[in-house]
């Protein structure tokens, strides 16, 4: 009966299909004349959103981590590249287009050796309410 049991039980674990591997990241440096409509975007479209960036980024510590990702830096590193933006007097679209050429480089992401992929990001809203009405928690 014991060695019923124990080919039974040999036999349901090679059953199990092995867990799937983790995709290995590879990141290598790209050019912008790679990215399909790079010279026809509107860069104007980016400043007030940039604009409100550098702001958060200017008050916080230089010391702090940037994000939850090691490549993500400190705010000190961010913080020169927000003093070059914020001073900049023209912010036409080919002057932004030329700052982000400057400053930033592009990068063609695989997983493995595969260069089409699924890349989804998320966004979480911050909203302050309270349980009960008053002064600016007027309406549900």
């Amino acid at each position: 009966m014991r060695f019923v049991l124990v080919a039974l039980l040999l036999f349901l674990t090679a059953c199990e299909e092995p867990a799937p591997r983790e995709p290995k990241l590879v990141i290598k440096q790209a050019s912008y004349k790679d990215l399909s409509g790079w010279a026809q975007d509107d860069f104007s479209q980016i400043v007030p959103a940039f604009e409100k960036s550098c702001t958060r980024i200017l008050k916080r510590s230089a010391e702090q981590s940037f994000g939850a990702l090691e490549q993500s830096g400190t705010y000190g590193d961010w913080q020169p590249l927000c003093r070059i933006f914020m001073a900049l007097e023209d912010k036409s679209a080919p002057s932004i287009r030329f700052f982000f050429e400057q400053h930033f480089s592009p990068y063609t992401i695989f997983a493995d050796d595969k260069a089409e992929g699924l890349f989804t990001g998320y966004y979480e809203a911050s909203l302050r309410g309270a349980l009960t009405k008053y002064g600016p928690y007027k309406y549900p």
